[in-house]
């Protein structure tokens, strides 16, 4: 089968973009278009930004989009993968459901190697997180963290300063989005490290709900991370290293909030 060129991809975009409302009428356009990821070089940077321009105004289309835009983000081309981390963002301004979908993958492409690549990774992240705060955050802490280590190990590095740097602006959307970020980094204190831990304390006691006035909010702090370190089903073992530096850490970091 020919591969798909770039005069096609061309002429295919044109004819959704003057297709009005009549998006049906246009639907073999658009699978030029994905077809387009799977063709040289040219065709696949096209691809990789024309696929989430109208990824909104074929639904029944979506699924097949998506694999493109996936396959493109294995490219062995680097300005392949550059092009689609840049574009995939507009995936999620065109169809808020796939902002799970979209924010674990970015993760996963954490682990690369080049600096250029993460650091994009890195701003389409941020601008998933922006437009669908609540869903990616999940998304980051229920599927990323529990990657490979490597993935682990960046998607911390990025929640805890990367996202440190924007955190104010968004949970601004509302206490609800500041409340699940916490509520992400408490269930995450239970299987993390002594010095994951010290990181995931950090970043709740930076935030808002946890400032020194609001001592309501401080004390079911305290509760949940004394409930990741031991449940009331178990005793502390004194002989479990980590789990006692855990205390001590609590104790160490907290007790000048309640001076």
């Amino acid at each position: 089968m020919a591969k798909t060129t770039v005069e096609e991809i061309y002429k295919a975009y044109e004819e959704i973009d003057k297709a009005g409302s009549n998006f049906e009428q246009v639907k073999k356009s658009y699978e030029i278009v994905i077809s387009g990821a799977h063709g040289e070089s040219n065709c696949k940077r096209l691809a990789a930004q024309f696929i989430p321009r109208f990824f909104g105004k074929f639904p029944d289309l979506n699924e097949a989009a998506i694999d493109a835009l996936f396959d493109l983000c294995e490219d062995t081309d680097l300005n392949v993968r550059l092009t689609v981390i840049k574009y995939l963002p507009n995936v999620v301004k065109e169809s808020d459901k796939v902002a799970v979908r979209i924010a674990d993958a970015l993760v996963q492409l954490l682990q690369n190697e080049t600096s250029q690549e993460i650091a994009a990774v890195k701003k389409a992240l941020e601008q998933v997180i922006r437009l669908s705060p609540r869903d990616s955050i999940v998304a980051i802490f229920q599927q990323s963290l529990k990657g490979s280590s490597e993935v682990r190990n960046r998607t911390i590095n990025f929640l805890s300063n990367d996202l440190n740097r924007f955190k104010n602006d968004l949970f601004e959307k509302g206490d609800d989005v500041e409340a699940c970020f916490a509520n992400e980094v408490k269930k995450a204190l239970r299987d993390s490290t002594l010095s994951e831990f010290e990181t995931f304390l950090k970043m709740l006691l930076s935030l808002k709900m946890y400032q020194l006035e609001k001592k309501e909010n401080l004390k079911e702090l305290i509760n949940a991370l004394i409930e990741s370190i031991a449940t009331e089903s178990e005793d502390l073992d004194p002989t479990n290293y980590v789990k006692v530096q855990k205390f001590i850490l609590c104790g160490k970091t907290l007790m000048p909030y309640f001076e």
